[in-house]
């Protein structure tokens, strides 16, 4: 049937547009059946999804969930911290920045020497092996530094206040290897009152030499009066003679000396003499006044002086806490006790490893 022009074609009320069907009260799009068919796929999806991921996370180890994180700075702290706690060095490798010192810390935290060969950069797995080493209390990995194995035994040579003679013979700098054997020679001297051990040692002006004599001593009291010695341009022999001198009483070693050190050597004979057997009384006051008379930079080695002679003569121990610096202080209180061969003295003495000291003497 035609449909004449000006003709209007209208559908009757209530009826559908042909090739559509009805709606159930959502209009146009999806029935709420499908919708929610959909929405029952997409839960299942997800749950699926859920379950695959916490399957995963349940089968993961420390090491994948470090390597898994995005940011870069975040992983290698996270592999930092699993290699220290494993006691793994190998992970350490895995960081994209700060590896070598990540191995060194695995090394150092656990005593493991292998971690430190991990670590390409020669300085950085020296100074790991030597920490190591030195925790440890054996020098045997030194030899496998090659070009540092000399500063590795000298390092231990240095714990040991180089009473251990054969690791001066391993070291091969002819400087570190000349001072582990003069500070050996002259402990020796000091241990055996044996004038013959000071000759091998120096006697040329070496103030760095002077200060390891001073501190580095086998009998672990050191010598706090270095500014006096340097200035009066002690040598290491002068002082080793010049000790020995004090500690045995023995006037040939300052006849040894000579020259002006060994006047100042015989005269600290002839004070120390007169201070602990005079009967008359030594005036503390007098002795502290006089010590303002000389160069202010030994000034405080005279006061400590003048408050050990006076502890020593008179024994009391106390006016050992009259000098300033607690070293001195201690040093003083270990001469007292020496002198009166009566460790009890040592109980002054507060600080443990101090008093462990002075008790061994």
């Amino acid at each position: 049937m035609s449909i004449m022009a000006g003709s209007t074609y209208k559908v009757k009320e209530g009826a559908e547009p042909e090739g559509t069907e009805a709606s159930e009260g959502t209009g146009p799009g999806l029935s709420t059946r499908e919708k929610y068919l959909i929405y029952l796929v997409l839960g299942v999806v997800l749950l699926v999804i859920a379950s695959a991921i916490t399957l995963a996370e349940s089968h993961s180890t420390p090491l994948s969930r470090c390597k898994g994180i995005l940011l870069g700075n975040q992983r290698d702290v996270c592999l930092a911290s699993l290699a220290v706690s494993s006691d793994n060095g190998s992970i350490c490798t895995l960081m994209s920045s700060g590896a070598q010192q990540c191995a060194a810390n695995v090394a150092e935290h656990y005593s493991n020497q292998s971690a430190c060969d991990l670590i390409s950069n020669g300085t950085y797995r020296y100074q790991c092996t030597l920490n190591v080493s030195l925790h440890e209390g054996s020098p045997a990995a030194c030899a496998t530094l090659g070009s540092y194995s000399s500063p590795c035994y000298y390092s231990f040579a240095k714990q040991d206040r180089f009473s251990n003679v054969t690791l001066c013979g391993l070291i091969s700098n002819t400087t570190d290897g000349a001072y582990c054997n003069a500070v050996s020679d002259y402990n020796l001297a000091v241990s055996t009152g044996n004038l013959s051990y000071c000759a091998p040692v120096p006697n040329s002006a070496d103030n760095n030499l002077l200060f390891l004599l001073l501190n580095y001593s086998a009998s672990g009291v050191n010598d706090t009066n270095y500014l006096y010695y340097a200035y009066y341009n002690f040598t290491p022999r002068s002082y080793c003679y010049f000790n020995l001198a004090l500690k045995y009483n023995n006037s040939a070693a300052c006849n040894t000396i000579g020259g002006t050190i060994g006047s100042i050597c015989d005269g600290a004979l002839a004070e120390r003499s007169s201070l602990v057997n005079s009967t008359q009384a030594f005036n503390l006051t007098s002795a502290l006044l006089s010590c303002y008379a000389i160069p202010a930079s030994l000034q405080t080695v005279c006061k400590t002086a003048a408050y050990t002679n006076a502890a020593v003569l008179y024994d009391n121990v106390s006016l050992c806490n009259s000098i300033q610096d607690q070293s001195d202080s201690y040093s003083c209180i270990d001469t007292v006790a020496q002198h009166y061969n009566d460790t009890s003295y040592c109980a002054y003495i507060t600080n443990s490893t101090a008093q462990a000291l002075c008790y061994a003497q």
